[in-house]
């Protein structure tokens, strides 16, 4: 993803996601929180997780979820192949029957460009 524009207070674009932000869901984002702090934004069965990270404009990154079995600490975000320090636990059935979606729809709000 690169950023023409980067999301604004309180804002989130979600970039992929089955389901949206809701139960049996899963999105990844970006948002800038109410103080104005940028970062990466997941959400799992309606349970937010997020991680600071400083996001520029003009920039390519490289995003990534990932979730590996039931195991403790099973779900790691990356930028740029660089783990993001969080440790999350996560088990819930991802079985939304929506549409897959990418960095369009309702949930997007993507000024910049997605490959």
């Amino acid at each position: 993803i690169r950023f023409n524009n980067l999301p604004g207070v309180g804002e989130t674009v979600y970039l992929i996601g089955k389901g949206g932000p809701s139960a049996n869901g899963i999105t990844l984002g970006v948002a800038r929180d109410g103080g104005g702090t940028l970062q990466l934004d997941c959400w799992i069965d309606a349970t937010n997780y997020q991680r600071a990270f400083a996001f520029a404009t003009n920039t390519w990154y490289n995003l990534c979820v990932d979730r590996l079995g039931s195991a403790t600490n099973n779900v790691k975000l990356f930028v740029d192949g660089t783990r993001q320090g969080l440790s999350i636990s996560d088990n819930a059935s991802i079985s939304n029957g929506s549409d897959i979606y990418i960095a369009n729809g309702d949930f997007a709000g993507l000024d910049g460009w997605f490959e």
